[in-house]
């Protein structure tokens, strides 16, 4: 069962991408893959090299869930991001269309990274449920600007500008208060609902943009 649970934590997160690319055969979508990949592969060496986090947890939720947050969500995110937007010339569109699958890049390597070089121990939490979260942040962040950046170009409605911002910021906080939770030592009851929690929230963005997508295309085929 521990073996199952290390394989789950390596390929749980590259399986769904081949499945994508399986089902949807999109050779626009493999560059931002590689772009992702490349981008945590510099990651990891550089901070196997040179990165140092020894810690001594306080007995705080607040400074250690912003502690987990920004370093295995925001900043990550947020940085890869601000790079790809940055130095890319494609279109605002397409960027927002294909960041999931640059941001599954570097999660591939990062979430293996973490659980190998920066966990003292090895759980279930962190073989099994840490994948899933940090995958759920990743697509949970990048389909809520994707969806966000629809209704602003679509129909405009303010419950699906503002439920896809609700449920994005949901999806990326819950990885980290599930850790803080798990590491206090808590019920698995606990930080198992969390984890449907964010499963929720995920499936719900998934939804709302292929939602969002009908609507748009139905109005532009009344227009045309």
């Amino acid at each position: 069962m521990f073996c199952i649970m290390w394989l789950f934590s390596f390929f749980f997160l590259p399986s769904i991408l081949v499945l994508f690319f399986l089902t949807h055969v999109e050779k626009n979508k493999v560059f931002p893959v590689l772009l992702g990949l490349g981008c945590g592969a510099i990651y990891v060496f550089f901070a196997i090299l040179f990165g140092s986090e020894y810690r001594i947890f306080p007995a705080d939720f607040l400074k250690n869930f912003s502690w987990y947050f920004l370093q295995e969500v925001c900043l990550p995110t947020v940085l890869i991001t601000f790079l790809f937007f940055l130095f890319f010339k494609d279109s605002f569109a397409f960027k927002i269309d294909v960041l999931f699958f640059v941001l599954a890049g570097f999660y591939t390597l990062y979430i293996p990274f973490r659980i190998l070089f920066r966990s003292g121990a090895f759980s279930a939490f962190l073989l099994f449920f840490k994948p899933i979260f940090l995958t759920c942040s990743s697509v949970g962040f990048s389909y809520s600007l994707r969806l966000i950046y629809k209704n602003i170009k679509g129909d405009k409605l303010p419950l699906f500008f503002i439920l896809p911002i609700l449920l994005g910021v949901g999806a990326c906080v819950c990885p980290a208060i599930a850790e803080v939770i798990w590491f206090s030592g808590a019920s698995k009851g606990l930080w198992g609902s969390i984890a449907v929690i964010e499963i929720i929230f995920t499936c719900a963005l998934i939804v709302l943009n292929h939602r969002n997508m009908f609507v748009l295309g139905k109005n532009n085929q009344m227009a045309v």
